[in-house]
C-alpha cells in the first residue's frame, strides 16, 4: 500500500503544472484582449459573459459548472482564431451583505464579541486547523462553505458561519462593516479562478456598489436615462417583505424561498351582531368584524357558521377610526404592512382574546343564506402545525407544499433514525436535536467550494469533471470518481506520451501505409469533425468523449492493431500527441499548455495554436474498421464457448463470409423457417451503418469487401484470438464450401448474411499449410 506521502503523487503533478503553466499564462498575457485594427467579420471575435457571482462568500463548484460553459466555448473559439473576451466581475448590491453585517452587530451586541452562544445553539462546524497533526480525509470536505451554508438560518450564527470561511474572531467583527465584504471576497474569488484556469482578460474585472465610483456612475446614468424615457416610475407592488429591514426581500436576496411569490388571498368579513359580549365591550361604538382569509371565496355562498380554535390566540386589531378586525396576530402583521391597518408601522391590538372568547358571537356574513352565523369551536384546527421556519425566532411556519418538496431525499436516512417506528423513532441512539445543519450537510454531501475542489482533485481534473457533469438543461453532476479517474487517466496519458518520446526512434517511420495506419488516421480525421461539432453546439460533454475518450480508444485500438509499439508510425503517433493536446485544450488548458510547450517542445501558446486540420473522414473505411472489429468480437465469444465445452484441444478455426444482397431476403423469408434468424443481424447491421455511413447504407451491396478486409487483417485475428492459422473462404464460391468438407453444413444451421459472416471452428491434429 503506498505511503500517505506518495498517494496524491499523480494529483500533486497536476498541481505543479498548473503552477508552472499559470505563470507562462501571466509573464506572457496570453488572455489579454484588444480590438484590432479593422471591423471583425463573422467568426473572427466572440465576447462571452457569466452572470457575476454574489461576493458573501468564496466561490462554489456550483458556479465552476455554470463558468466551464463560458470558459470552454471562450477557449474553443480562441483556438479558431477569434478575437476572445471573458471578463469577470463581482456583485456586491443588494441586502445579503448587508443583512449578514446586522446579524454579527447584533450577536455582538446580545452575546459578546467574541460572542459566547447558547449551549445548545453552539452548533457550529468544526473547522480543520491549520498546522494540525490530523490529516484531513481524501474526499472529505472541511468547511461549510457552500451556498447553502453561506445562507444558513436558525441555530447557526452569522459568526459562526464566518468562522467556518477560516476567519479568525478578530478578523470577523471586522466584518460587521459591509464594506469589509467587498475588499475580502474578490480578491480571493480572483486568486481561485486564476487558479482554476479561467482565461479571462483581469484587467476588466470589477465590483458592483458605490466604491467603484466608476460603475456607481454607470450605473446613475443608466437609471436617469430610463427615467428620462418615462421606462421607470415610482408606485407600489405586492412583493415579498422583510419586517427586520422593513423593505422589500428580492428574491436573491432570501436565506430561503427563492421563487416564491406573493399569495393573493381574500378576506371574508363577518360583522359580530351587538350587543358584544363582556370581553368586548371595550370596542363598543366600533363595527367589530371577524375576518378570515380564503383561496377559494366563492364557497362562501354556503357558510353556516365560522370555525374558530379554542384556544388559538386571536385579537381586536384597529383598522380604521370605526372599523375592528378581529385576527391572528400575523394577519394583523401583513395587513399592516400593505398599509391595510391604521398604524402601517405596527398594528394596534386593541383587545387580546382567546378562540373560548369568541365561541358562540353572531355574526353576519355578506354571502350566506342564513341572516345570522355563529362562530363554533372545532379543536382540530392547528394554527401552529407544519415545520416551523428557522429564522426570526420560529414565529413562522413552512407550508405544506415546502416541507413535501425534499422527502425524496430524506428516504435515503430515514431507516437510521426511525428503524421502523415512523414517529419519533424511539429505537435510534441518535437524537432530534443531534441533527443540526452540520450533520445534514454531512449526510447530503455539501459540495465543495472551488479552492476545495482544486485542492483535492487539481484545476485540471476539476474542470475535466465539470466537462462530464452535464450538458443543456441536464442538473449538474460532478461526480468525485469522475474527478478522481482524471488524474488516473490524464497523469498516465502524460507518462504514455513522455516515454514515447524518449523512444520515438524506435517507431516505424515513412508514410503512413498498413490498414491499421489507415484506419487510426482516419479514427483522428473523425474525431476532430465530431469535437468540432460538439464545442460549436456548447455540448462539452460530448467533445470530451469526442475529443478525449474515444480518440485515446482510437490510439489502444491501434497499438494493438499493431501487435507492438515498435511498428507504430511515428508522424501518426505524434499527430495523434498533436490533435490530442488541441482538442482538450479547452477543457485543460493548463495540461495541454505543458504538453504543447514541454514535451512536444512547440513555440508560442497552445492557447492560440489553432484548431487542428483534418482530411475528410472516409466513413466506408470506418464501417469496415467496425465490421472486422466486430467479427473479433464474436469470434472471441464462440471460441470461449467451445473451449468451455472441450478445454485443451488444439484447434483451427476456418469462417466463410457471405455477399447476400437485400433483394434475396424475401425468398429466404419465403423458403426458409428460420427466415427471422436470418435477416434479424442483418436489419441490426444496416441499421447501425446506415447511422454511421448514410444513405449509401442501403445499397444492395456493402461499400467494402468482407474478404478483403478479413485477409488483409489475418495477423491481427491470430494475435487477437490465439489462432495458429486462419482460412477465410467465401460461401457463394461452391470451390471454396467444398474445402469445409463435412463442416459445410453448419452453413445452413447457420448461414451467413452480409455484415454476419460465419465462423466454422475446426479442431486439427496438425497444422495445415497457411493459405
Amino acid at each position: 500500500m503506498a505511503s500517505e506521502s506518495n498517494s496524491f503523487a499523480k494529483r500533486d503533478r497536476l498541481l505543479e503544472i498548473e503552477v508552472a503553466v499559470r505563470k507562462w499564462w501571466e509573464d506572457e498575457d496570453v488572455f489579454r484582449a484588444e480590438s484590432r485594427d479593422h471591423l471583425p467579420k463573422p467568426g473572427e471575435k466572440f465576447f462571452s459573459t457569466f452572470p457575476f457571482p454574489y461576493m458573501n462568500g468564496y466561490l462554489h463548484i456550483g458556479h465552476a459548472f455554470s463558468l466551464s460553459k463560458v470558459d470552454f466555448a471562450s477557449a474553443y473559439h480562441r483556438l479558431r482564431g477569434a478575437n476572445v473576451l471573458l471578463p469577470f466581475g463581482f456583485h456586491c448590491t443588494g441586502m445579503p451583505i448587508k443583512a449578514s453585517a446586522d446579524k454579527l452587530s447584533r450577536e455582538i451586541l446580545q452575546f459578546g464579541d467574541p460572542p459566547v452562544f447558547p449551549a445548545q445553539d453552539n452548533l457550529a462546524p468544526q473547522v480543520h486547523e491549520e498546522g494540525s497533526d490530523t490529516p484531513a480525509l481524501t474526499g472529505q470536505f472541511k468547511g461549510k462553505k457552500s451556498k447553502v451554508a453561506a445562507k444558513s438560518g436558525g441555530q447557526v450564527y452569522q459568526w459562526q458561519i464566518m468562522r467556518s470561511f477560516g476567519l479568525t474572531d478578530s478578523e470577523i467583527a471586522r466584518f460587521r462593516d459591509p464594506d469589509e465584504w467587498l475588499y475580502y471576497f474578490p480578491p480571493l474569488a480572483v486568486e481561485d479562478l486564476k487558479a482554476y484556469g479561467l482565461g479571462c482578460d483581469w484587467r476588466r474585472s470589477f465590483v458592483t456598489t458605490d466604491v467603484n465610483p466608476f460603475f456607481d456612475a454607470f450605473v446613475r446614468w443608466q437609471m436617469r436615462k430610463l427615467k428620462a424615457l418615462g421606462k421607470i416610475v415610482k408606485d407600489c407592488r405586492y412583493t415579498i417583505f422583510s419586517p427586520l429591514d422593513r423593505q422589500p426581500c428580492a428574491d436573491h436576496d432570501r436565506a430561503t424561498g427563492e421563487g416564491v411569490q406573493p399569495q393573493e388571498y381574500t378576506l371574508i368579513k363577518m360583522e359580530v351582531v351587538k350587543p358584544f359580549p363582556l370581553k368586548l365591550s371595550p370596542l363598543e361604538g366600533k363595527r367589530v368584524f371577524l375576518a378570515a382569509a380564503t383561496l377559494r371565496p366563492e364557497t362562501m355562498y354556503g357558510q353556516t357558521n365560522a370555525w374558530v380554535l379554542p384556544d388559538g390566540k386571536y385579537g381586536a386589531y384597529e383598522i380604521s377610526e370605526t372599523d375592528v378586525f378581529i385576527l391572528t396576530e400575523r394577519s394583523a402583521l401583513n395587513r399592516a404592512y400593505q398599509n391595510f391597518s391604521k398604524n402601517p408601522k405596527k398594528p394596534s391590538c386593541l383587545v387580546e382574546l382567546t378562540g373560548y372568547d369568541l365561541i358562540g358571537l353572531p355574526l353576519k356574513s355578506p354571502l350566506s343564506v342564513n341572516e345570522i352565523i355563529y362562530a363554533l369551536p372545532m379543536s382540530t384546527i392547528l394554527t401552529n402545525k407544519g415545520t416551523r421556519i428557522p429564522w426570526d425566532n420560529e414565529r413562522f411556519l413552512v407550508e405544506s407544499l415546502s416541507d413535501s418538496s425534499l422527502y425524496m431525499a430524506y428516504y435515503t436516512v430515514a431507516h437510521i433514525f426511525h428503524d421502523g417506528d415512523m414517529y419519533k423513532g424511539s429505537k435510534s441512539l441518535i437524537r432530534p436535536q443531534q441533527m443540526n445543519d452540520e450533520v445534514w450537510e454531512y449526510l447530503f454531501c455539501d459540495g465543495p467550494t472551488l479552492r476545495q475542489a482544486i485542492e483535492e482533485f487539481s484545476a485540471t481534473a476539476t474542470r475535466f469533471s465539470l466537462a462530464d457533469a452535464g450538458d443543456g438543461v441536464d442538473d449538474a453532476n460532478f461526480v468525485f470518481e469522475t474527478a478522481n479517474a482524471a488524474i488516473l487517466r490524464l497523469v498516465k496519458q502524460l507518462e504514455w506520451m513522455e516515454e514515447k518520446l524518449a523512444a520515438e526512434s524506435s517507431l516505424r517511420t515513412g508514410p503512413p501505409s498498413t490498414y491499421a495506419d489507415k484506419v487510426f488516421e482516419n479514427d483522428i480525421n473523425i474525431a476532430i469533425r465530431l469535437t468540432e461539432k460538439a464545442y460549436k453546439e456548447c455540448l462539452f460533454r460530448e467533445a470530451l468523449k469526442n475529443g478525449v475518450y474515444d480518440l485515446q480508444a482510437a490510439r489502444d485500438e491501434y497499438r494493438n492493431s499493431c501487435g507492438s509499439d515498435e511498428n507504430m508510425n511515428h508522424d501518426l503517433i505524434l499527430n495523434f500527441m498533436d490533435v490530442q493536446t488541441r482538442l482538450i485544450e479547452p477543457i485543460c488548458p493548463q495540461f495541454a499548455e505543458y504538453v504543447w510547450r514541454k514535451l512536444l517542445k512547440k513555440e508560442g501558446s497552445v492557447v492560440t495554436a489553432g484548431w487542428p486540420t483534418s482530411n475528410e473522414p472516409d466513413l466506408v473505411l470506418k464501417s469496415a474498421n467496425k465490421y472486422l472489429q466486430d467479427s473479433i468480437v464474436l469470434m472471441r465469444k464462440l471460441l470461449g464457448s467451445k473451449k468451455a465445452a472441450k478445454k485443451g484441444a488444439q484447434q483451427t478455426y476456418r469462417f466463410a463470409p457471405d455477399a447476400e444482397i437485400i433483394a434475396e431476403l424475401k425468398e429466404i423469408l419465403q423458403k426458409d423457417g428460420q427466415a427471422e434468424n436470418i435477416y434479424m443481424p442483418f436489419v441490426k447491421f444496416k441499421k447501425k451503418e446506415a447511422i454511421s455511413i448514410g444513405i449509401q447504407a442501403l445499397n444492395l451491396r456493402l461499400p467494402f469487401g468482407e474478404i478483403e478486409v478479413l485477409k488483409s487483417n489475418m495477423d491481427l485475428i491470430k494475435r487477437q484470438l490465439g489462432l495458429e492459422e486462419v482460412e477465410v473462404y467465401s460461401a457463394s464460391d461452391p470451390d471454396d464450401v467444398s474445402k469445409a468438407g463435412p463442416h459445410a453444413s453448419l452453413l445452413k444451421k447457420n448461414p451467413p448474411s452480409p455484415g454476419n459472416p460465419t465462423a466454422i471452428f475446426v479442431t486439427s491434429t496438425s497444422v495445415p499449410p497457411p493459405i
